[in-house]
């Protein structure tokens, strides 16, 4: 939310703490500091995060305005709106809370889903007269970085960033009328097919069920996100209709998502706003406007609402009953009564206190004080979490319980990392399996996977690839995960190995036989003994370990996949939770391919490897991501050695331009120093 310092001042007689003061204060017990700017115009613009539980009070210079006076101490708080302005008030009327009337002389309103829409009220103004805003509206709202468009329209901006309230205006002219010759404005469902242009040319084709605001010839806008062309007010202006209404969040989310369109409106609109600030918000604009588009011949309607007659759907206030031992309890404070009340008092609404409770209806404003705990929780963040002191612990007799699932994880993770496994960590989604998704994140990823093998062989593929960058002869990996084979749960391993070469294959052997080296080391690690054990002969080995684990596990299931074949075997035994893990610093890596070129040479006898690799790497710079020897041979009195270059860069992808000229320094410096390129 960006602020006016200036605007914040106009609600306080004296003058407010400086900019820092008043950060340092917000972020403290209320909202992250986003941003600050000075401008030209002598204001300042200070940003808040705030937060969405907060958003229906704090989307909003009132909002913030009682934030700082609660923690400040601030008796000078100016809450009528019309002492801000230094404005006469209107000669409006305003209904009593809960009086419906739908239309008058000037004016028809008929809401057909009071679900979606729960309040709509209109007020028409005669006789205005459109320009340029006055100074002093234009330079607040272009503090927080609204563009000026008009007075009307800068009011009803203006009135939606001081209380929170989105509200709009129409061309009254443009407004078909009923068979009582009324302008009739009718909040309905959209019909698939039906059209509309916005504000900033948008064209729109509704598919059904989004609910517009209309006429009985076409659709003036779209609930709650965004106006339409049909309407708008431009030059020929005379008369216009000012709409305040209390839509469904939900409702303007799902249509905002669906015509990507989000607005100042909407986002107040889908956190949220408060129902009963529509009146004064209403009353607020027309006075504006009253003043700032002021003709001899203005003439200023009454407000015609309408909401459910029989209150279905309409919100109430929220009642709570907050006992005092309970907010001392919960956060660890001693509070009088006397301070309690006042906390109360600062936060608003009506409390009173009787046989140690306080029975507490919550502020107009504040549609996040719902529960007791929520009381409980401002009345810490008032009282300030700074003033709540510490407490030693240490005397509490507490033994945490061993969750036998997450320490049989721990072992097996820390022992497949002692053995030389790199960890995977995989998608839950695959392009198949048992199990398919009502909402899919992606085409690809519409199934629950049914075991780890399928991502475990594609993660093998790819690391065989990058195999030179690593250096790496083979490559080990394991992941621990849930599957879910027929649609149930399971927790699986599945170990990995492979070679990069085929020197490393010949050196290392049968890789089935390895994986069953490293089963039969589990299962002394663990205390275990498989009699029956499956066998791995191929480079993969997943294995099921969650049946009936307890603080002493009874059993473990292992299968492997190969061939289609699956076979089960029990494990019996107990472990406990020692052993300790290893991090290691974080590099950022690049996300272009990588180039690779071979240099062989003959030097003397006397030339050592670390003597050419220095020569190389003189000639590389940053492009050469590693170098290694991979041969060495003698012959007569000479040496043979052959090194590897990786090249990479961190910036693009690297061509055949950007090497040569590097092989080609190599090469000479290599025969400046007497060498011989192979």
């Amino acid at each position: 939310m960006k602020l006016s310092y200036n605007w914040l001042q106009s609600y306080f007689k004296d003058p407010l703490p400086s900019v820092a003061e008043i950060q340092r204060a917000i972020s403290l017990h209320a909202f992250e500091h986003e941003e600050t700017e000075a401008h030209e115009n002598g204001d300042t613009m200070i940003e808040f995060d705030v937060l969405p539980n907060r958003a229906p009070d704090c989307l909003s210079h009132y909002g913030i305005a009682k934030e700082i006076a609660i923690h400040f101490n601030r008796d000078d708080f100016v809450d009528d709106w019309r002492e801000r302005l230094d404005l006469e008030k209107a000669p409006t009327t305003m209904f009593e809370e809960g009086e419906n009337k739908e239309s008058n002389r000037g004016l028809s309103i008929h809401v057909e889903n009071y679900k979606k829409c729960i309040q709509y009220m209109g007020c028409v103004i005669k006789n205005i007269q459109k320009k340029e805003s006055p100074d002093w509206l234009k330079t607040r709202l272009e503090t927080i970085g609204q563009r000026s468009i008009h007075n009307l329209v800068d009011a009803t901006n203006y009135v939606m960033f001081e209380l929170g309230q989105p509200l709009h205006v129409f061309d009254y002219a443009k407004i078909a009328q009923n068979n009582d010759g009324v302008p009739e404005i009718i909040v309905r469902d959209a019909i698939a097919g039906e059209a509309m242009t916005t504000l900033d040319n948008k064209d729109l084709e509704f598919t059904g069920g989004e609910l517009v605001i209309a006429d009985s010839e076409k659709i003036l806008a779209l609930a709650g996100v965004k106006g339409g062309k049909a309407a708008e007010v431009d030059d020929t202006t005379v008369d216009i209709v000012l709409e305040c209404a209390h839509f469904n969040d939900t409702m303007v989310r799902d249509i905002r998502r669906k015509y990507n369109m989000m607005t100042d409106a909407s986002k107040r609109y889908e956190n949220r706003v408060s129902p009963w600030i529509g009146g004064e918000a209403l009353q607020m604009v027309a006075t504006l406007i009253h003043s700032i588009a002021h003709t001899p011949d203005i003439h200023l309607g009454e407000i015609v609402q309408s909401i459910p007659t029989n209150n279905h759907g309409a919100p109430t206030r929220r009642k709570v009953t907050v006992r005092h031992e309970n907010i001392e309890m919960l956060l660890g404070v001693t509070l009088s009564s006397d301070e309690a009340l006042q906390i109360f008092n600062k936060i608003g609404g009506e409390v009173v206190f009787a046989d140690g409770a306080y029975s507490y209806t919550q502020p107009l404003r504040r549609r996040d004080l719902n529960i007791p705990e929520d009381i409980i929780e401002e009345i810490g963040r008032i009282h300030g979490y700074e003033h709540i002191p510490a407490q030693d612990l240490s005397d509490i007799n507490f033994t945490p319980q061993t969750l036998s699932i997450t320490a049989l994880e721990y072992r097996i993770r820390q022992f497949m990392i002692a053995q030389g496994f790199s960890e995977l960590m995989g998608y839950t989604f695959e392009n198949k399996g048992d199990t398919e998704l009502l909402k899919a994140m992606a085409s690809d990823k519409n199934f629950l996977r049914t075991n780890l093998m399928n991502q475990a062989e594609h993660s093998m593929k790819q690391n065989l690839y990058f195999a030179p960058i690593y250096n790496r002869d083979e490559i080990m990996t394991f992941e621990i995960g849930r599957v879910f084979p027929g649609g149930k749960e399971e927790r699986h391993l599945v170990m990995s190995l492979a070679y990069a070469s085929k020197k490393a294959k010949k050196a290392g052997g049968s890789m089935g036989d390895r994986l069953n080296a490293v089963v039969e080391s589990l299962e002394k690690e663990l205390s275990i003994k498989i009699p029956e054990r499956a066998q791995a002969d191929a480079e993969h080995l997943e294995i099921r370990y969650d049946s009936w684990i307890t603080d002493t596990y009874d059993t473990i299931f292992m299968h492997k996949h190969n061939d289609d074949q699956e076979s089960l075997v029990t494990i019996s035994g107990t472990f406990d939770r020692d052993g300790a893990g290893h991090l290691h610093a974080f590099a950022p890596y690049s996300m272009y391919p990588f180039m690779t070129r071979d240099v062989a040479l003959w030097v003397g006898a006397d030339v050592s490897p670390d003597d050419v690799m220095n020569l190389i790497k003189e000639k590389t710079g940053d492009l050469a991501l590693r170098i290694d020897q991979f041969d060495r041979f003698e012959k007569d009195d000479r040496v043979s050695y052959a090194f590897r270059i990786i090249f990479q860069s961190m910036d693009k992808t690297l061509e055949d331009v950007d090497i040569t000229p590097i092989m080609t320094d190599i090469q000479k410096a290599i025969e400046e120093k007497g060498w011989e390129m192979r």
